[in-house]
């Protein structure tokens, strides 16, 4: 029987170039050779696009796009980007950037649908410690959780651990982030490059959930690095993902970006996608996980 991993990624190169299926995305092509390399270059594009982790000003730059990375948010990824731009071309130094974000937040961003956003990015840049994140600022505490988490292997990740993170950001009295949820703070960790994280998104929290026959981002969250994990070692015994054990082996945000890549057709995470048969995307993740007898489907 083939993994998960490995009936997703076939799939995925299937969409791309088989005639039946091309219509169902906006990167058709007759080249199975060209279907597999944008797959692996996006699967192993980490960073949020556009974007780098050296500093604390680029860790700030992450946060602020993840946090209008959702539906309904106050302002768009554009004006976001505009204003860290803004921000970045008047300053000179990385800590004359962060401190000087809030103020600049406050003179663009006006409407009273900002005052979430305003609220978190005054306290993602505050230099003030906080007694509940071992008395360090917020920005100092998230680099120290990725210095932790940059390294860990599939078998050395804890669900708990990693979940105790993200509630920092979206749950703990103390320190919860205005407009951040589960999947946004399980985003911001991912796309610093943390591999060990994933979102459990629209496209990726049905999949898990119907394979672990289980309910809830959480559960989603939990299932991603549970499915990794069992999986891994298997991969690692497969010649045709030597690309992907170059990488230090499966981890959660590979499985996870692998679902996002078929569910959204973001293909090459450019923005360029076709959104109106994502639903026929995920039936056919579904019948191949059937077909596969991945899922058993007597009562179907």
């Amino acid at each position: 029987m083939k993994t998960v991993f490995e009936t997703l990624y076939d799939l995925a190169v299937m969409i791309q170039v088989d005639p039946q299926c091309q219509r169902l995305t906006a990167h058709p092509t007759d080249s199975i050779t060209l279907a597999e390399q944008r797959l692996q270059h996006s699967i192993l594009e980490t960073v949020m696009p556009g974007e780098n982790v050296r500093t604390p000003w680029e860790i700030t730059r992450i946060f602020c796009r993840n946090l209008v990375n959702r539906a309904q948010a106050p302002i768009s990824d554009s004006n976001m980007v505009s204003l860290l731009n803004i921000v970045e071309s008047s300053n000179t130094s990385d800590q004359e950037r962060v401190r000087s974000l809030s103020l600049v937040a406050e003179n663009k961003l006006t409407t009273n649908k900002s005052i979430k956003v305003l609220s978190a990015l005054a306290k993602i840049t505050s230099p003030t410690p906080i007694p509940a994140l071992d008395h360090l600022c917020y920005l100092d505490w998230i680099f120290n959780r990725w210095a932790y988490w940059q390294h860990k292997t599939i078998h050395q990740l804890d669900a708990n651990e990693l979940i105790k993170d993200l509630k920092v950001l979206y749950k703990n009295k103390d320190t919860k982030i205005d407009g951040i949820g589960f999947a946004l703070a399980a985003n911001f960790f991912a796309d610093q490059g943390l591999t060990c994280f994933g979102k459990p998104d629209l496209h990726v929290t049905p999949i898990i959930n119907l394979l672990q026959l289980r309910w809830g981002e959480q559960e989603a969250f939990e299932g991603v690095i549970q499915i990794a994990q069992r999986e891994a070692d298997k991969l690692i015994r497969n010649s045709r993902f030597e690309w992907l054990h170059a990488q230090g082996g499966l981890m959660p945000r590979h499985l996870d970006r692998l679902i996002y890549l078929i569910g959204s057709d973001n293909l090459s995470l450019t923005g360029l996608q076709n959104k109106r048969h994502a639903p026929q995307r995920r039936n056919l993740i579904r019948q191949e996980f059937i077909d596969q007898g991945i899922i058993k489907s007597e009562y179907q």
